[in-house]
């Protein structure tokens, strides 16, 4: 029991470990965001149909093609930093060309079998006889049968490829080319997103390609190539959304940058003259309560009131003014030397 518990742990751990490395290898797609195998049905059924597949399950079927048209053949490969990418412009290329894998249906003819690990292209090669040649990676990462590849002269390889520049099922070019492994997972650090587990895709090494056609091939990050093919808004990433930072107030001096503190000048206060005023306090105020008004008198230069000077100088007067005493009735003052 104890061996058993055991095993089922290790088996579970590996499943996790599975899961966060494909989960990983999503983050180098640039601005494609996918979780889930239904992540796809929606955006690729305007371009093709859903059908069910034997051993395989749910696949899609692309609409209006050629009858002898074939994946992998209408578009360029790029070389990145994660090997070569095929870049196309068919609507479905953001899926089909880097998750899951292509099988050839005797009913229908090539179909897509979704998953959700990405890579720069899903494809196994051939090399030899001055011929490159590549056919789409089966489910499970089958290698299929010789008569699925298509080839170019090495030459011609980095030009933008179509289905009559191809050559498909040669008997001769098959004998004189090999099966060449170089599709394998390592960690990179890739240039916007740090350390990752990515899916490299070697092919024909670039020095064999560089030396055929002469031209020299430097490694474009795989994000910006990615980026280049456009994807339904229905699986893009949405950009996070950064609050401006207020902009702030400065003043440049005659040599140098500087923050300053704006000051307002304050105002000289003015005195101002009041009366004596019985003072009331705010808790003894209530609404509706007449307060005493305090009044503002004009002020004379040396700061005196006009008002009390003048009421000043007036008693005085009256103080100073003679007023002679009038006798009571029946009395007589002769004064002096009366008789």
């Amino acid at each position: 029991m104890e061996t058993f518990f055991k095993s089922f742990v290790l088996l579970i751990s590996v499943l996790l470990l599975s899961l966060s490395q494909a989960y990983a290898d999503l983050e180098v797609s640039a601005d494609v965001r996918v979780s889930a195998v239904a992540d796809f049905q929606a955006p690729l059924t305007p371009y093709g149909s859903w059908i069910e597949v034997r051993d395989y399950g749910r696949c899609w079927h692309p609409a209006r093609v050629e009858a002898d048209w074939r994946p992998y053949c209408e578009g360029e490969w790029v070389w990145t930093d994660c090997g070569w990418y095929w870049q196309s412009d068919e609507p479905w290329s953001w899926a089909c060309y880097h998750y899951g894998s292509w099988t050839l249906d005797p009913a229908y003819g090539w179909v897509w079998v979704p998953g959700i690990e990405w890579a720069p292209a899903w494809v196994s090669w051939r090399v030899g006889g001055g011929y490159c040649g590549w056919a789409p990676l089966g489910p499970r990462g089958i290698v299929l049968a010789p008569a699925a590849f298509v080839f170019v002269d090495e030459h011609r390889f980095h030009e933008r490829l179509h289905r009559s520049s191809v050559v498909v099922n040669n008997t001769t070019i098959i004998q004189h080319t090999t099966i060449i492994n170089s599709s394998r997972r390592e960690t990179r650090n890739i240039a916007g997103v740090g350390s990752r587990r990515v899916v490299i895709n070697e092919g024909p090494g670039v020095e064999r390609i560089a030396r055929a056609t002469g031209r020299r091939f430097d490694a474009a990050p795989i994000r910006e190539v990615a980026r280049r093919t456009p994807a339904p808004r229905e699986v893009v990433r949405t950009p996070a959304v950064r609050t401006p930072e207020p902009e702030r107030r400065i003043e440049r001096g005659h040599n140098e940058q500087e923050e300053r503190s704006v000051v307002r000048e304050a105002r000289p206060e003015v005195p101002v003259v009041r009366r004596d005023v019985p003072e009331v306090r705010r808790e003894q105020a209530e609404p509706g309560r007449n307060l005493p008004e305090v009044r503002r008198e004009q002020v004379e230069p040396h700061g005196v009131p006009a008002e009390r000077e003048e009421r000043r100088v007036r008693d005085e007067r009256e103080n100073q003014r003679w007023s002679p005493t009038i006798p009571k009735q029946g009395h007589r003052d002769y004064g002096r030397g009366g008789r």
